[in-house]
This record gives structure tokens, sequence and C-alpha cells, in this order.
């Protein structure tokens, strides 16, 4: 009889001890990345690392499925389609066109965006209450659109004529907003020339009916940024000035560009998964806005079509592609760039070496400037060791609206 007792409740205890361990072992959430382009792409790596930070390992305790693009409207719809049949538990998507196929395809899973201009494209109701199951962070494109044209005018002081290379509405409907940002920040003396082309097999005509237009100067959406080298070729074929708005593109050829700090916003989105998969919901989480922008002049381009880069412009810099190398020493201004206002400058008379994040290699905030001046005083005397990080860090986050951050940590 104890025998068999025996036998008969030797399965029932294993089944029971699996039962116990796959009870004991937590779920692995699954998030989505949908990157609007091909890779490699610095989205996903700036995204890893803001996961790290907050201790997500991935194939740990959070799995990622990435998909890319390649820029194509229809395959973002597919991909879209495909991570809801995952069953992903909050999906990252990066640009216009990857977040209108994934608001498209559902209205449940919880969406973190990166987009140039989200209250412009329709994807929330506000910064301060986005609403619906999306939020995320804004490249204020918008605020920083004439901005663009101002350092294009100093680059050239004769200019008149700006065109504008965009995707048709149907390719990528940030178009729209993009270039009516744009349109609306022109001066009168100042006549845009929107060029909408479906895709880049249309690169050449494009750049044709720029040049029989007059125009002097080109500014490119950025949705055609991985085809920078057939453009750089193009601009120097036809002689326009060409601003683009990723870095990148300026160190391959382009004469400028002005961005937000792309890397930045990137990595920040972690942050807003980390929030998601602790509870609160998309709605209750504001919109921030980016409050790092990166002016990089290319010094050599600049030269071959015959401009000077004024003094002003060199000494808000980011870093020039054609710049002197780290160890020089230079003594800034400290200007700060403010989608709001140009900049504002506290002089401080502080030596840091070209890398370093006074030199030039960000800027933040005016608001910011009250703690932020006693900080770079400290290190008055012409030391050339870059100052502690911890002073810098403080500034590196985007800013959100107008919700405090401990009302936002606190939903």
């Amino acid at each position: 009889m104890i025998t068999r007792r025996l036998f008969i409740g030797a399965p029932a205890v294993t089944l029971l001890g699996r039962r116990s361990e796959s009870a004991a072992q937590p779920k692995v959430p699954r998030s989505g990345v949908l990157v609007g382009a091909a890779p490699p792409h610095p989205f996903v790596d700036a995204f890893r690392r803001g996961l790290r930070t907050l201790g997500y390992l991935e194939g740990q305790n959070i799995a990622l499925e990435i998909r890319y693009t390649g820029g194509q409207a229809d395959r973002a719809a597919e991909l879209a389609a495909e991570l809801v049949r995952l069953r992903t538990d909050v999906i990252v998507t990066h640009f216009t066109q990857t977040t209108r196929a994934a608001l498209a395809a559902f209205r449940t899973i919880p969406i973190v965006m990166v987009v140039g201009a989200l209250v412009e494209s329709g994807f929330v109701a506000s910064l301060a209450r986005p609403g619906g199951n999306a939020t995320g962070l804004s490249g204020t494109d918008a605020e920083i659109a004439g901005k663009r044209l101002q350092v294009l005018r100093e680059l050239n002081p004769r200019l008149e004529r700006i065109a504008i290379l965009g995707t048709t509405p149907t390719t990528n409907p940030y178009s729209g907003p993009y270039v009516e940002d744009l349109r609306r920040a022109a001066s009168t003396d100042l006549r845009p020339v929107p060029v909408l082309i479906d895709g880049p097999d249309e690169f050449e005509r494009a750049f044709s009916e720029m040049a029989k237009a007059g125009a002097q100067a080109v500014i490119v959406q950025d949705h055609f940024d991985s085809h920078r080298v057939v453009l750089t070729e193009l601009a120097a074929k036809y002689k326009l000035a060409y601003m683009s708005g990723t870095k990148e593109t300026a160190a391959a050829g382009a004469l400028v560009s002005l961005s937000p700090d792309w890397s930045g916003l990137y990595g920040r989105a972690a942050f807003y998964v980390g929030r998601i998969l602790k509870g609160p919901k998309p709605e209750t989480l504001p919109v921030e806005q980016a409050t790092r922008f990166q002016l990089v002049p290319n010094l050599k381009m600049a030269k071959a079509l015959g401009l000077k880069v004024p003094p002003s412009l060199l000494a808000r810099q980011t870093k020039s592609s054609n710049s002197r190398p780290p160890s020089h020493r230079i003594k800034p201004s400290c200007s700060f760039l403010d989608p709001a206002g140009w900049s504002t400058s506290c002089s401080s008379g502080v030596h840091i070496t070209q890398s370093g994040a006074l030199a030039g290699k960000s800027w933040t905030s005016p608001m910011r400037l009250k703690w932020f001046c006693p900080i770079i005083r400290h290190f008055r005397g012409g030391s050339s060791s870059r100052p502690p990080s911890p002073a810098f860090e403080l500034s590196s986050r985007p800013r959100t609206s107008r919700l405090s951050r401990s009302q936002m940590d606190g939903q």
C-alpha cells in the first residue's frame, strides 16, 4: 500500500513542482521597435543604451523585436501588423511614417514615439495630455524651422530663394507640416520653393527644377537622409547650399546641419518604455521636447561655394566637420540655443577643450541658466580639462511639458 501511494504521488509532486517553477519565473516584457529607415541606424543602439541605464538587458529581462521599414510606407504597415501578432507589450516608433502606421494598426498597445512634430502631425492632443495610446518625444522641428533659415542667411546674406526637398504626402505625410513650418518662418524677402517627390529616382529631376527656379540653397527632409551621398553630389553639381537635419550628412558633404540631439531623444525613449512597463498609461505621460540641438557647419563645403562662415556661427557650432584637433583650446561665450529664442549667453570666461560640453558640444534651455552659470564660473581660471560629467548630465534630458518631473513620476 505504501509503495503504491508513493508511486502514484511521485508524478503529482513532479507536476506541482513544475507548476510552481513556471509560476516563479516572471514574464519577460516584449518591446517592438519600428525604425523608419534601413539598417544600421543609430536609433537602435541609442535605445539599447537607454534601456541598459534603466537596468533592462536584452535577452534577460526584456525582449526586443526590431524591424526596419527602409523608408517604405507599405512596409511600415506590414511590420506594424507583425508586431501586433507578436503580442508586444509596447512599441517604439521612429519618425512619422512608422508612427502613423502603428496608430492605424492598433489602438490598445502603448506606443512611444520619437517624431519631429507630434502635435502638428495629429498624433497627440497636446504635449501635456497626449490622450489615446501614444506618447513620446518631439524633435520640435516646427520651432527650429526659422532657425534653419536664419543659419542659411548668416552663411549667405544674399539668399533670396531656398528650395525645400520633401516627400509627397502619400510617401510620408510629415512633409505637410515640415514644408508649412518653413513657409511660415520665411521672411517676406525670402521665397521658399517646395519640390515634393515620391522617392530617390526623382532626385535628378528635383535638383534640376530647383536650379531652374533660381534656388540658391536647399533644405532636405530627413526622410531622404540615408541617400546623403547622392544628395551631396547633386547639391555640389547644381551649386546649392545643402542644409540637412543630421550631423552625419554635414560630415558627408552638406554645407551645414541644424537638428535636435536625435541620439539623446532615441535613448530617452527607453525611459517611457520603462514607465509604461511599470503600469502608467501613455495618455498620462506628457510629451517631452528636445532642448539640445546640434549645429554643424562644413568649412570645406563653404569654401567650395564661396561662402564665409561668420565667427558668430562658429561660436555656436557643435562640431565642424573640418574642425581643429580636440586638443585645441577655445574660449566660448557659453551660448545656449533654445527653440523659443536663438541664444542666451552668460560670460563665464572658462576654457574648455573642443571635446568639452561647453565648447560647443551642446546647448541647454535658458531656464536652466540660473543654476548652470555658477557651475561654469566654478571652473573659471583656464583649466583645459573637462568639468565633471554630473554637472552636464543634469542638462542632458529633454524638457517635459508643463507637468513637473515629480508629477510625471508619481502617476
